[in-house]
């Protein structure tokens, strides 16, 4: 999470540069972002996608993809161009909200069928290897 200085306002963003709030006074904001740093877990989460006219869908695909770069941990993809299919494999570590923005964004996509599934066990700042 960072601010951004836009005309003497913070602003208020999460890693995937997606505006939060504004904030007017700057304690305000180091008061919230050491509560969401503090309290906020994550989760690890598979993706999985299947891309049924890969020929169609694959740029707006990796587009998606990429704005999301940040929580994104690995993929794995496997084509096959005897059925024009191709089948991805995501691994993700954020929270529910960027894992839910993520395969939402995805399964919006023409041709493309997404799937995820998200641990049950919490992950907190202190426990994580970036």
């Amino acid at each position: 999470m960072n601010i951004l200085n836009e005309k003497n306002n913070l602003i208020f963003k999460d890693r995937t540069n997606r505006i939060i709030m504004p904030m007017a006074r700057p304690w305000a904001f180091l008061l919230l972002n050491t509560l969401v740093e503090e309290f906020m877990s994550e989760k690890i989460a598979v993706i999985g996608a299947v891309l049924e006219n890969p020929g169609v869908s694959q740029e707006s695909f990796n587009r998606v993809l990429s704005e999301y770069k940040v929580i994104v941990k690995g993929r794995m993809g496997i084509p096959f161009p005897e059925h024009d299919i191709s089948v991805v494999s995501i691994t993700v570590v954020g929270s529910l909200d960027e894992i839910n923005a993520l395969t939402g964004k995805l399964g919006n996509i023409p041709y493309v069928v997404v799937k995820t599934s998200v641990s049950k066990k919490e992950i907190s700042h202190d426990n994580k290897n970036n």
